[in-house]
């Protein structure tokens, strides 16, 4: 894993709560992916890529790696750029292959988490260069 270090900043408490409050932790019926469950074999594996749909400046790698590892130590992580290069749309950020149910489970998490970071950097580096 990608080393990540902030000061004041609890990965592991972030990293579950926002699993838990993705997956409706504490509701009735909560605290699991019930779509995932419902139709992919528990031993299934999957492969595939997280890429950028736009230009961005790549933040929150190691964030999406860590809800991925969560949910599957196992998994094997490539990234493939790093924190805070500009990238074209259409780039590869990282490469996953492990447990289908897993990787689906915490796909949105990673997804949104990197969005958000990414989108905050690229507009920041905008104001700079302005």
């Amino acid at each position: 894993m990608t080393a990540f270090a902030l000061p004041g900043f609890d990965l592991s408490r972030f990293i579950a709560d926002t699993l838990a409050e993705d997956l409706g932790e504490g509701l009735p019926g909560g605290g699991r992916d019930v779509t995932s469950n419902s139709v992919i074999p528990a031993d299934a594996r999957f492969s595939g890529v997280m890429d950028s749909r736009d230009p961005i400046v790549v933040a929150g790698l190691p964030l999406a790696e860590a809800f991925f590892r969560a949910l599957d130590p196992e998994m094997r992580i490539e990234v493939l750029v790093g924190e805070g290069e500009e990238v074209l749309a259409g780039t590869d950020l990282m490469r996953l292959e492990g447990n289908a149910r897993a990787m689906l489970t915490a796909e949105r998490s990673a997804l949104n988490t990197v969005q958000h970071l990414s989108g905050i950097a690229t507009l920041t580096r905008e104001y700079v260069r302005a």
